[in-house]
């Protein structure tokens, strides 16, 4: 949290201005204080999407969806103006860091405390998807920790910058260890999606690391797609619930009224007066009274008809950034906690060893190493399988490599293997040039080769990871395309 500094505007609409709260993907958050003296949030859209006539429109619908939401876990939309020179979006403040800053200061949050988020969460997503509305980016940094529970922010409002910024940039918006498998390939999201990024975030707090920890981005992405989660650090009580979470089919993932079935009544911290860990506790406040000196600062100032001092600001980002595999980022709404004290060896609340894949380089548990190419969105056209717009000038090719390998075996101590490859290919007699041998059968040879290589190859592209994937209709498909192209082959005596 800091100060206005050089270049920030006083005001944003009817909200007065008084300290900055951090910068993300959409935009800069600032403190505020509304007419009525109540502490606001204000996010103000990065200028990049603010040009974009789409992200205005999806920006404004977005919001009124959002402004229905009113539950006691979600930090709800009070403001908007998708009309102003740059966009923005007021929300109830919440005096508390984001889930990422907590575990990545002191470590991973212990079982009782998990169980509460776990329980804070669903419940907002039930109020969220209540209103039609799908998350999108539910990650550490838009879950917040108030010493009343978690709140989630930044609900519904991603899918309007989603468009402009893979348009933009080529990027995606969300954190990819934190985004369903559905949502990394593009496909059309349900509510289902926000439960798999449920199940990541709990596996993050309760063990500080994600579910698909990899050394490089490609490499996450890969596993999303094509692994299991390693819940092996994840508590024992909590394992079943996030396994169920993190399910790969969005129809085998419990809905969010289905996970308060299962975690049932939470309890808080045995003996610790609330549900978080007393350091963490003393964070929120301190964090409670940054936000009141700050405010006091700038009523101060303005009593006497100026402002605050202000340092010189950094320029505004030059766009949007995902964050690397297994940063959480910054909260929105705050800035990184300093270090709490080391805990006692045993602590329920100490770090836990990382998982031994989240440093380690190498291929995902289950499976071989795919590339992030999902198969349901990459089915083979069935025409360029038949019609041989491909298959004719890749089989003359082959056909032309195996001739002239056939001349240079024949002057070899293979030169009987040479012989049947230059008569298969409609030679006859001595071998002497390309041009004695048939042309008809020459011609066939080569259309059978060019159909016997591109299907089967890409077949074989489809088959790999469908079966990784667990897609049995791309499987199947894959399956067809070989056994039906090389009977075919067989039925015209190109094996013979």
């Amino acid at each position: 949290m800091q100060a206005l500094q050089t270049g920030d505007p006083d005001r944003v609409g009817r909200y007065r201005l008084v300290g900055r709260l951090g910068s993300g993907g959409m935009g800069r958050v600032y403190l505020g204080r509304s007419p009525g003296g109540r502490t606001v949030a204000v996010k103000v859209v990065h200028p990049q999407f603010a040009a974009d006539p789409v992200f205005r429109r999806r920006f404004a619908g977005e919001v009124a969806a959002a402004r229905r939401v009113s539950g006691a876990f979600t930090a709800p939309v009070v403001d908007a103006d998708h009309e102003a020179e740059f966009p923005w979006l007021v929300t109830a403040y919440v005096p508390g860091p984001a889930l990422g800053e907590v575990v990545t200061a002191r470590g991973p949050l212990p079982e009782a405390s998990v169980r509460v988020l776990a329980a804070g969460l669903a419940e907002a997503l039930v109020e969220i998807h209540r209103c039609g509305l799908i998350h999108r980016d539910l990650t550490p940094g838009n879950v917040l920790l108030a010493d009343d529970g978690p709140r989630v922010i930044d609900f519904g409002i991603a899918r309007a910058a989603d468009s402009v910024q893979v348009t933009a940039t080529g990027t995606m918006i969300g954190t990819p260890g934190f985004m369903s498998p559905e949502q990394l390939a593009g496909e059309e999201l349900t509510p289902a999606a926000d439960v798999f990024s449920l199940g990541a975030v709990l596996t993050y707090a309760a063990t500080g690391e994600g579910p698909f920890g990899a050394p490089t981005l490609p490499a996450l992405i890969a596993r999303v797609l094509t692994a299991e989660p390693v819940l092996d650090a994840v508590p024992e009580g909590l394992r079943p619930l996030l396994a169920a979470c993190l399910a790969r089919e969005p129809a085998a993932r419990p809905s969010p009224g289905r996970v308060l079935d299962l975690l049932g009544d939470t309890d808080p911290l045995d003996g610790a007066g609330g549900w978080l860990p007393a350091d963490v506790t003393a964070v929120v406040a301190e964090r409670g009274a940054e936000v009141r000196e700050l405010a006091a600062t700038a009523d101060a100032a303005r009593a006497v008809g100026g402002t605050a001092p202000r340092p010189a600001a950094a320029p505004l980002p030059a766009g949007p950034r995902t964050p690397p595999p297994g940063d959480a980022g910054t909260g929105p709404q705050g800035t990184r906690v300093a270090p709490a004290p080391p805990l006692p060896p045993g602590h329920p609340s100490g770090p836990r060893p990382p998982a031994a894949y989240s440093t380690a380089p190498g291929p995902p548990r289950t499976g071989p190493w795919l590339p992030p190419v999902d198969p349901r969105r990459h089915r083979p056209n069935t025409w360029l399988l038949i019609i041989p717009v491909l298959q004719l000038p890749l089989g003359v090719g082959l056909a032309l490599t195996l001739a002239l390998g056939a001349f240079y075996l024949a002057e070899t101590d293979y030169a009987d293997l040479g012989t049947e490859v230059y008569r298969w290919l409609g030679g006859s007699g001595d071998m002497e040039t390309i041009t004695d041998m048939d042309a008809r059968t020459f011609f066939g040879r080569a259309l059978g080769l060019g159909y016997f290589a591109y299907n089967n190859s890409l077949a074989l592209g489809l088959l790999r990871p469908s079966l990784a994937a667990r897609y049995w209709w791309g499987a199947a498909h894959a399956a067809a395309i070989i056994a039906l192209t090389n009977t075919a082959l067989v039925a015209f005596g190109f094996f013979s």
